[in-house]
């Protein structure tokens, strides 16, 4: 939907600076509006805040070309480390944890059911997966995900880059590392919500969002599994088409 330049700039220059200011706006006057139209706007903004294709943009601002063209096919964190470098890598992720972070914080202040803030931090985490921008496809949901847990359980966040980094370095696939570290954070979660120091409502989105991240790794997985994967340092070749 935003392949071509014009509908490109439309997206960058004026779609991104409305939904930040309706994100903002819906912060400040939240409380005035009725419970059942608060819920279905931030749903939708949190949709479209996560529907943001980051490395998508980037990638297109840098290059002029489409990344899903290139590695993995994929615009999250991996494919921009694989096609694009750290630096690059790096500033996506950090803009990627920010749609679950600012997730996270837009509920806290507005939204009091447990079960409807899980709905909302899934439906960010869905919209980086399959982007309405980009033909319902897009991400793996890693980055979302571990923006809105580093706010909700830290010490799972942070076991799971535990995880992550030492399994990443020694195999050189980031996707193993990544499916490790998903399952550490699951089970993290569980682990201290039975010793009560978190809500069983933030092992229950844990759960639902490491299910949805590992449907979305399930092609690594198989090649993984034949070594077909590619490791870190290998280049990001051009897709062909079938």
């Amino acid at each position: 939907m935003i392949n071509s330049k014009k509908t490109f700039s439309i997206f960058l220059y004026i779609f991104i600076p409305v939904l930040f200011a309706s994100l903002f706006l819906t912060v400040y006057y939240g409380e005035s509006f009725a419970s059942i139209p608060l819920f279905a706007v931030i749903g939708l903004q949190l949709y479209l805040l996560g529907s943001v294709p980051w490395g998508y943009i980037v990638y297109r601002i840098r290059t002029g070309r489409d990344i899903r063209e290139y590695g993995s096919g994929k615009i999250g964190t991996s494919n921009m480390f694989r096609t694009s470098g750290k630096y690059i890598g790096f500033s996506v992720l950090i803009l990627d944890c920010l749609k679950g972070g600012i997730a996270v914080l837009v509920t806290s202040n507005l939204i009091y059911n447990n079960w409807i803030m899980v709905l909302m931090w899934l439906l960010v985490v869905a919209g980086h997966n399959w982007s309405v921008f980009l033909g319902f496809k897009g991400g793996r949901g890693i980055a979302p995900a571990l923006g809105s847990l580093l706010i909700l359980t830290p010490v799972s966040a942070a076991l799971a880059l535990l995880v992550f980094l030492p399994v990443t370095f020694i195999s050189k696939y980031l996707s193993l590392g990544s499916i490790l570290g998903v399952v550490m954070a699951v089970v993290s979660a569980w682990i201290l919500t039975a010793l009560d120091w978190y809500s069983p409502t933030v092992s229950i989105y844990a759960t639902i969002v490491g299910i949805m991240i590992l449907f979305q790794h399930r092609d690594n997985m198989q090649r993984i599994m034949t070594r077909t994967e590619r490791k870190i340092g290998q280049p990001a070749e051009k897709l062909t088409s079938e």
